[in-house]
C-alpha cells in the first residue's frame, strides 16, 4: 500500500559546539564555534559572530560544506571561508578547551582563547533557544544538548579580543550547580532534527497496516487502521521522534473537501520538546497542510539555577509556539511538497 505524508524528518550531524557570550562591547555580542565531521556538513571548524544588529557572520575552514538553507537570527552578513592560525576546539572531563585565531572580512585579528580546568562538572539536556529570533525560518530545527554545561568562573580563564580590543566575558547572576558561572556554554553530545526544510520533497513510502516500515533511515509504524502512529529517525538519546496520538491519515486516502484534524508530538532523545495540530484539506490532487499551534517546552526536573534561568529568560520554553508551517502536496505520480515556516518574534532573550 502507497503512502504520502506531509513531513520530511532529519538530522543535521555535529559533534560539539560553544557559545561565548560579551558584556557591553560595542559591535559583538558573542561567538560560537561548531565542529563538524560528517558528508553533510564537511570536516572543520564552522564559527558563528553574532553582531549586535542581529545579523550573523559565519566563517568556516576549507573542509566545511556551505548549507545554502541555513538561517539564524535577522539574517546572514559575512560568509566567508577562513584559515585559522590556532584551531583548538575540546571538551574535556574538565571543561571547555578553545584557542581560535582567524582574520575577519574586514581584515582583523580575532582571539578566542577559554581554559577550563573544573574538577566536577554537572552536565543537563537542555534544548538551545537557536529558533528563538530567527526572522524568515527556512525549517523547524531543534537543537537538543544532552550534555550542557557553563563554564565555571573560579577555574575558568577567558581572553578573547578583537584587532587588540578587548572583549568582556559576560556572566550569569545565578548559581549553577553551586558554582559562579561565565555566560559560556557548550555541549559535545548533540541531537539535532530539522523538520519540513525548504525544498523538501514529501515522505513517500510502501506499507502494510499493523506493520513498521523502514524508508532509507526513517521508521514508521503503521496502526491496523492504517494509519501513521510515529515517524522516527536515530534511537535512544540520538533520536527524534513526530508522534500522533490518534493516528495520521495517508493524503492518498483523504476524502475531497473536508477538513481533517488532528494532533502531534515531538520527542528528541526521548523527551517530549513540543507538541500541536494538525489541518488537512484536499481537492482534486492537491492537499492543503497547516502544522499551527505549537506548545511551549516544558522543561522539568533542573537544578535551582536552571529553573530559575527558564524563568527569567523565557525565549528557552516558549519559541516553539511561535513557528507554524504552512503548506501543500501534489499527489502526482511522483509527490511534490512546497510549504513555508512563519515566525512571529513575539520574545526577545532578556
Amino acid at each position: 500500500m502507497k503512502y504520502v505524508l506531509p513531513f520530511h524528518f532529519e538530522f543535521e550531524p555535529m559533534i560539539r559546539l560553544a557559545v561565548i557570550s560579551f558584556n557591553g562591547d560595542e559591535e559583538f555580542e558573542g561567538y560560537e564555534p561548531q565542529l563538524f565531521d560528517d558528508p553533510v556538513n564537511g570536516k572543520g571548524i564552522r564559527l558563528l559572530r553574532y553582531r549586535k544588529n542581529g545579523k550573523v557572520d559565519i566563517y568556516y575552514e576549507a573542509g566545511i560544506i556551505p548549507d545554502k538553507y541555513f538561517s539564524i537570527g535577522t539574517g546572514i552578513a559575512d560568509s566567508k571561508m577562513t584559515h585559522f592560525d590556532k584551531n583548538l576546539f575540546e571538551i574535556t572531563e574538565s571543561g571547555l578547551q578553545v584557542q581560535l585565531i582567524f582574520t575577519d572580512a574586514q581584515g582583523r585579528k580575532n582571539e578566542l582563547k577559554v581554559e577550563e580546568k573544573s574538577a566536577c562538572k554537572h552536565p543537563v539536556p537542555l534544548l538551545a533557544p537557536v529558533g528563538g529570533n530567527i526572522e524568515k525560518p527556512k525549517k523547524l530545527f531543534f537543537v537538543y544538548m544532552n550534555d550542557f554545561d557553563f563554564a565555571y568562573r573560579k577555574t575558568t580563564q577567558i581572553h578573547c579580543s578583537l584587532d587588540g580590543r578587548l572583549l568582556e566575558p559576560a556572566t550569569l547572576p545565578l548559581l549553577i550547580s553551586g558554582h559562579r558561572a561565565y555566560l559560556t556554554r557548550y555541549c559535545s553530545r548533540l541531537t539535532i532534527a530539522a523538520l519540513n526544510p525548504d525544498g523538501a520533497n514529501p515522505l513517500c513510502f510502501d506499507a502494510v497496516p499493523g506493520k513498521t516500515t523502514m524508508q532509507n533511515e526513517t521508521q514508521i509504524h503503521c496502526n491496523a487502521e492504517g494509519l501513521v502512529d510515529q515517524i522516527q529517525i536515530g534511537k535512544d538519546t540520538n533520536s527524534a521522534v513526530l508522534n500522533f496520538p490518534g493516528g495520521f491519515p495517508n493524503l492518498l486516502d483523504l476524502p475531497e473537501n473536508q477538513r481533517i484534524m488532528g494532533y502531534f508530538d515531538i520527542y528528541i532523545s526521548s523527551d517530549k520538546i513540543t507538541g500541536g495540530q494538525y489541518r488537512l484539506e484536499k481537492i482534486t490532487d492537491q492537499v492543503h497542510v497547516e502544522l499551527n499551534q505549537l506548545e511551549e517546552w516544558q522543561p522539568a526536573g533542573y537544578p535551582i539555577g536552571y529553573r530559575l534561568l527558564f524563568i527569567f529568560v523565557n525565549i528557552f520554553r516558549n519559541w516553539p509556539a511561535n513557528y507554524s508551517w504552512e503548506g501543500t502536496v501534489e499527489l502526482k505520480e511522483i509527490p511534490l511538497m512546497d510549504g513555508k515556516w512563519q515566525h512571529i518574534l513575539k520574545d526577545k532573550v532578556k
